[in-house]
């Protein structure tokens, strides 16, 4: 769990996430679930998650999202406006790996906050407004894996800072490996992170 851990830890990193900030994650696989926990640790103090996933949804407030929001059922946008009175998010993290997802990030956003894209979309271009970035004067990062982060994570598992255990779903034996990726593969909306060993 630590590699899934470091994408969570770069990806807070990169976002420059302080104490008292904000959050929404579009996405609440295990990158999501994960970035939360590790959005936790550096003192977010509100966390939102989106998903289109009702299972992934219960786990994000089951492992303590302050609020969870349906993205085939509810208006992310108004949602997430109406959480934080208008205001969105001083970071928004896309980790859902759609095209869909990330291209509602800028939305919902403070003015002059951060949106940082970790999840690989579908296709390789997509629209994003521009001109909601510009008007909004939006930070967008991307985050490409992780660097230097390994240490920091082994250290927060070490200290008990976080649990990763409520992530885990399904666990196989090494000897079902190809089993365990046609499991995780063929069943999205109840797998969370599947373990194999």
């Amino acid at each position: 769990m630590v590699e899934p851990l470091s994408v969570g830890m770069q990806a807070c990193n990169r976002a420059g996430l302080r104490p008292g900030s904000s959050v929404a994650i579009v996405g609440s696989g295990p990158i999501g679930l994960i970035t939360m926990l590790v959005a936790r640790s550096f003192g977010a103090s509100k966390i939102f998650m989106i998903d289109v996933f009702d299972s992934r949804l219960a786990k994000a407030k089951e492992l303590g999202a302050d609020g969870v929001i349906h993205a085939g059922k509810d208006s992310t946008i108004e949602q997430i406006h109406s959480l934080t009175h208008g205001r969105g998010v001083d970071v928004v993290f896309d980790t859902s790996g759609s095209s869909k997802g990330a291209s509602s990030t800028p939305f919902l956003a403070k003015r002059g906050k951060v949106v940082v894209l970790v999840g690989w979309p579908e296709v390789s271009s997509f629209p994003f407004s521009m001109e909601t970035v510009i008007e909004k004067e939006l930070d967008v990062r991307g985050v490409n894996r992780y660097c230097n982060t390994f240490g920091p994570v082994l250290s927060l598992l070490a200290s008990k800072a976080l649990s990763v255990e409520g992530i885990i779903s399904h666990r196989f034996p090494f000897d079902q490996v190809v089993e365990a990726f046609t499991f995780a593969s063929e069943h999205r909306g109840e797998v969370n992170k599947v373990v194999i060993g």
